[in-house]
């Protein structure tokens, strides 16, 4: 079973900030991905210390999509989208990618991965303005046609970074449930729920 979170943490690179990090903890207790989100409504991002940071850190740390094309249909229907759109997107992958050789690396555009088989079950959460909702859907379906037990849920009217909302937002109260509901489940060895869009 592999476990994933979301905290706060601070980095005595940088005293005076803390940063939004993600997780996954693989089944023998290894950290398997750990990345701090690039963009948050609520905290500092590596974005507004950006130099220093990479100086740091490298490019290494630079959290993946599931996909680099920026072509889907959820990339031109939120195309000026706002808090992610299109064009911060691309400005995101100019400063991440060297060429686009890079973007393309399986390693970062995770739906050219030749096979998700024997991955553990995986819920996906989709905004409806979100240019990523797209590169969600194809990462459902992938991992659906490579026999990995997948729920996927798109919430509409909702933007990209919905899901930390709860206390304002009814649709980031029932993803987060959702989320919920499965973790417990996985750590049930219940089977996931039905997926649905």
């Amino acid at each position: 079973m592999f476990i994933a979170g979301n905290a706060y943490e601070t980095d005595k690179n940088f005293p005076d900030l803390y940063f939004q990090a993600s997780f996954i903890i693989a089944p023998n207790g290894n950290v398997v991905l750990r990345y701090r989100r690039l963009n948050s409504m609520y905290a500092v991002t590596p974005h507004d210390v950006w130099s220093k940071y990479l100086d740091i850190y490298g490019i290494e740390g630079v959290f993946p999509v599931a996909d680099t094309a920026m072509d889907t249909p959820s990339y031109v229907e939120n195309a000026k989208a706002k808090p992610l759109n299109a064009a911060m997107m691309k400005w995101f992958a100019g400063k991440t990618f060297v060429n686009k050789e890079d973007a393309a690396d399986p390693r970062v555009a995770l739906l050219k991965v030749k096979s998700f088989k024997g991955l553990p079950s995986a819920t996906i959460i989709g905004a409806q303005i979100d240019p990523l909702r797209s590169e969600g859907e194809a990462l459902a379906q992938r991992f659906n046609s490579d026999g990995v037990k997948v729920v996927y849920r798109n919430y509409e009217g909702v933007t990209h970074e919905f899901f930390g909302m709860a206390a304002v937002v009814d649709q980031a109260k029932a993803a987060q449930s959702l989320v919920a509901s499965q973790l417990k489940a996985a750590f049930a060895g219940a089977p996931p729920a039905a997926g649905k869009k």
